[in-house]
């Protein structure tokens, strides 16, 4: 026995397997790495892996064949498959300017959903369906032997929804499960994960085996994410245009980013490709391993032997490397553990300095960190003059690590011109029962496209919506910058972020690219952060009870805006609950339990209202009283939520009069 490949989690060996009768059977020993033997999530990972893997009998499922443990360490016997995986076949591929035809892609594909339902249909000794999700369809953990197998491993992350949504969410258990590239979006969002989001994964691995290049692409794992939240289609509706038209259409339903509107099985989902694979099935598996064969022999294996690339995969990914450039600052301020560092590094030694000339007043020398916070509170503008290490002055806007920082509207091409700025659409006050709430809700009547600049006091704020949908927020407040933000909801702590914040502009000024390149924040978690704390600066809006509210139609977020990804019911109804909590819409409610409510009649302009809002409509198809909407609704708050949302958006109203 020797061993072939060893990650984050497990080390794999390649054994022999003593048989009854004839020659010993090739097999793989997977094993849980010692210094995680203590470790209780992994264990269990590691025992999760092996309970389904002896319950799966598939031919398109890498077969468990015996688990144990050996002096304390659990192990399993898996399957040995003698061939490649397709993130092999895929980069061989490229490599050698080859394409596979649309049949034999599709094959791999339904063979691929082949084992999926197999992992899907799962059930434990008793019979129960277990709903098991296998969340980490990608083409590294699908296994082509040299006969024309298609077999789906690595069940390590594989998890029965019976039991996979009841453990506590803890930093580490928020890491990234799965390759990035084939998340759904609900995963990315950190929404309820059930087995549509392996259909989703699969129809990714289908689109790319079509396409011959990834689907989700971007110059960072942030970006990555960003475009399956979005779930950006841009590049298979290019590639689209050569392929048959009920292939597409069966594909994009898959990759549908809402659940509900997907395929709904793996099953269904093969069904729909298999008129595609033409041909005999047995042309086609010969076909596939005269390509595994024709890899393995041109000796561009990704790492020298067939051996450790078809079975590397079936552990857990180490966790990612720390780029290179900034190692050697890292090692010293890290030290040997996480959080436990030796040194607190000093941002003027290890990162550039510069000053700053504002109408002939000069500040600085200062860090990276120091300029980034003037930028954001508005005391260094677009007209300063930078001075970085020594160099030649140049505008701020020239710096491209700090000119990122500027307030949108002040950098953005479109906006920089004072006329447009001045030409301001409409204007309103926030001292009212509604506030941001009726703001927000006339642009999603009207599906405005544009910039609402907020200003109360000191405090600036410009919410950027799209088709009445609000995507984009920035702030001039020092803490609601991503580190601060970070580090008061205890991700990262505050030598972390100064070690990032030194190191950020060999990262172009992005932080969220510098903490996942430092290995600081793992990046799935990161995007949730980012979502959620994008979520809190515009909701602070709403409470605000005075200040004012200017609004410039048609400018458009800037390219490197980080889209809210939410959808407007959600945030009014947030919103209306924060201004009753803190008593703003006291006056509206007031009135109404004094004189009742009523609906407004001829309103045939609104969205489609959501269940719980139109449950509080069809009440009010008389007019009532407050109190008789707090029982229909079940709880005073929920029907106050719903009472004040409805009236900003014009749906509803305090009657004229009292009843008699």
């Amino acid at each position: 026995m020797h061993r072939i490949a060893v990650g984050g989690m497990s080390e794999v060996f390649r054994a022999q397997m003593p048989q009854a009768a004839g020659d010993d059977r090739a097999v793989v020993i997977k094993r849980l790495l010692n210094r995680l033997l203590g470790d209780p999530e992994y264990r269990e990972m590691f025992d999760e892996e092996s309970r389904l893997g002896l319950l799966i009998d598939s031919p398109n499922v890498v077969e468990v064949l015996d688990r144990g443990e050996d002096d304390g360490v659990p192990f399993l016997v898996l399957e040995y498959v003698f061939g490649v995986d397709l993130w092999q076949l895929g980069r061989w591929l490229v490599r050698n300017r080859r394409r596979l035809d649309v049949p034999l892609a599709v094959y791999i594909a339904t063979e691929i959903l082949a084992g999926v339902e197999a992992v899907h249909a799962v059930r434990d000794t008793e019979g129960n369906p277990l709903l098991a999700v296998h969340r980490d369809v990608s083409p590294s953990n699908v296994f082509l032997s040299v006969h024309g197998d298609v077999k789906l491993g690595d069940l390590g992350i594989a998890r029965p929804l019976v039991r996979q949504n009841q453990r506590p969410i803890g930093r580490r258990s928020m890491r990234a499960k799965g390759k990035l590239g084939y998340l759904a979006p609900e995963q990315v969002a950190g929404a309820t994960v059930d087995q549509r989001a392996d259909i989703f994964a699969a129809a990714v691995v289908a689109v790319e085996l079509l396409m011959g290049q990834p689907l989700f692409t971007g110059g960072t794992e942030l970006a990555i994410l960003l475009a399956i939240r979005d779930c950006d289609l841009s590049r298979f509706d290019r590639a689209a245009l050569g392929l048959p038209r009920g292939l597409v259409s069966a594909l994009r339903q898959a990759l549908d980013p809402d659940p509900e509107e997907r395929t709904a099985s793996a099953k269904a989902l093969r069904e729909q490709l298999l008129p595609f694979a033409i041909g005999a099935q047995e042309r086609l598996r010969d076909d596939l391993g005269a390509f595994v064969t024709e890899v393995i022999d041109s000796g561009e294996a990704a790492t020298g032997t067939y051996d450790r690339t078809s079975l590397a995969a079936t552990i857990e990914k180490s966790d990612p490397s720390i780029d290179p450039v900034v190692a050697e600052l890292i090692t010293p301020a890290i030290g040997p553990e996480r959080g436990k560092r030796p040194v607190t590094p000093d941002p003027l030694a290890v990162g550039p300095s510069y000053v700053i000339d504002v109408a002939g007043t000069r500040h600085g020398p200062m860090p990276y960190a120091e300029v980034v916070r003037g930028i954001v509170q508005g005391r260094f503008g677009p007209a300063a003059l930078v001075v970085k290490d020594e160099d030649t002055p140049l505008p701020l806007t020239a710096r491209r690590e700090l000119a990122r920082h500027l307030p949108p509207s002040s950098r953005t091409p479109t906006q920089q011109e004072s006329a447009r700025l001045a030409a301001t659409s409409e204007s309103f006050a926030l001292s009212t029962s509604f506030g941001m709430l009726h703001v927000l809700a006339r642009a999603f009547i009207e599906r405005e496209t544009g910039l609402y600049l907020c200003e109360h006091g000191e405090v600036r704020k410009e919410v950027y919506v799209a088709d009445g949908q609000p995507v984009y927020v920035t702030s001039n407040q020092a803490s609601e910058l991503l580190g601060e933000y970070l580090v008061a909801t205890g991700v990262i702590d505050r030598p972390e972020l100064d070690l990032a914040l030194a190191v950020l502009p060999r990262f172009e000024g992005r932080l969220g690219d510098t903490l996942i390149g430092l290995g600081l924040v793992e990046p799935l978690l990161l995007v949730r952060h980012i979502a959620n704390k994008v979520r809190d600066q515009l909701l602070s809006v709403f409470a605000w009870d005075g200040g004012t509210i200017s609004f410039y139609r048609d400018a458009a977020a800037p390219e490197s805006s980080f889209n809210l990804g939410l959808e407007s019911w959600s945030i009014l109804e947030d919103g209306a609950a924060l201004r009753v909590d803190r008593g703003l819409s006291k006056q509206f409610l007031d009135a109404a339990r004094e004189r009742g409510v009523e609906k407004v009649s001829g309103r045939t302009d609104l969205p489609i209202v959501p269940s719980r809002f139109a449950a509080v409509l069809y009440a009010l198809a008389q007019p009532c009283t407050l109190e008789e909407l707090e029982r229909h609704a079940g709880e005073a708050p929920r029907a106050h939520r719903a009472l004040v949302v409805l009236a900003a958006l014009g749906a509803v109203r305090v009657r004229r009069s009292p009843e008699t």
